[in-house]
């Protein structure tokens, strides 16, 4: 009789354990597939892809940064959520605009790193870089913090990573950051400018160069802020960058007493 207790009693542990497990993998399975609020993507035509990369370059790029640089006095460049969302829809129109980038070349190295519909959150102070993973149909999410250190160089740490809303190893999006950097070398180099350094798709308008610079700061070594704008040869500095209210603003100065090359 008390060996019959004891079976069922192990049965009843057994069955309460695997009940307790399905319900673990079924929770995390849900938190995994959930989209995060975050996470909207800009669906763009044709057409609007085009526009918004006219835009990008000309009234962003030549326009606000170019004019103000020109002055060369203290200004902010502020550039919203929305429009970052725009542009890495256009990411391809936009990286086209040099000559030597072939069109769909960004996406298609997305695509080999498996990820796929970037998109951007600005909230508290970080970035949340946001991509859908072709293999398991979950949006993959980073949020990046942005430091100074001592030399004025900009720092950027990996703070959190996510599948849909579940935490994830660090590593695994770090992981898909470097296959991402590999595959954006070609993109970078292709039409790289001698004359210009750290940020130096800014004024080259070469886009491989900043999405690769960007990238390659994430918990590596800081890159400069210093960079030289093509037109007027105006030297100037990133001096600060302020994120929030789906915002993010840069802060720049002009370099003075410095050749321009």
């Amino acid at each position: 009789m008390a060996l019959m207790e004891s079976r069922k009693t192990v049965k009843r542990v057994v069955v309460v354990f695997l009940a307790a497990v399905v319900a673990a993998a079924a929770m995390i399975y849900v938190q995994a597939g959930r989209i995060p609020s975050l996470y909207k993507p800009a669906i763009l035509t044709p057409d609007q892809r085009k526009r918004a990369a006219k835009e990008f370059l000309n009234r962003k790029i030549l326009d606000e940064f170019g004019n103000a640089a020109q002055r060369n006095e203290p200004f902010e460049w502020v550039i919203s959520e929305g429009e970052l969302n725009r542009y890495l829809a256009s990411i391809d129109e936009i990286a086209a605009g040099a000559p030597s980038v072939r069109q769909g070349t960004v996406m298609c190295a997305m695509a080999d790193a498996g990820l796929a519909g970037p998109a951007v959150a600005l909230r508290d102070g970080k970035v949340t870089l946001m991509a859908r993973s072709i293999t398991h149909e979950k949006v993959l999410s980073a949020d990046v913090g942005f430091r100074f250190d001592a030399d004025r160089k900009l720092a950027a740490t990996l703070l959190a990573a996510r599948l849909g809303r579940l935490a994830l190893p660090d590593a695994v999006v770090r992981d898909r950051i470097d296959a991402l950097k590999k595959l954006l070398a070609p993109v970078a180099d292709s039409h790289h400018d001698d004359r210009s350094n750290g940020l130096v798709g800014v004024s080259a308008l070469d886009i491989g160069q900043i999405l690769r610079a960007v990238l390659t700061a994430i918990d590596s070594e800081p890159i400069p802020t210093d960079f030289t704008w093509r037109i007027s040869r105006r030297r100037v500095r990133v001096a600060d960058i302020t994120i929030a209210d789906g915002l993010l603003r840069l802060h720049i100065v002009p370099v003075i007493g410095r050749p321009a090359g």
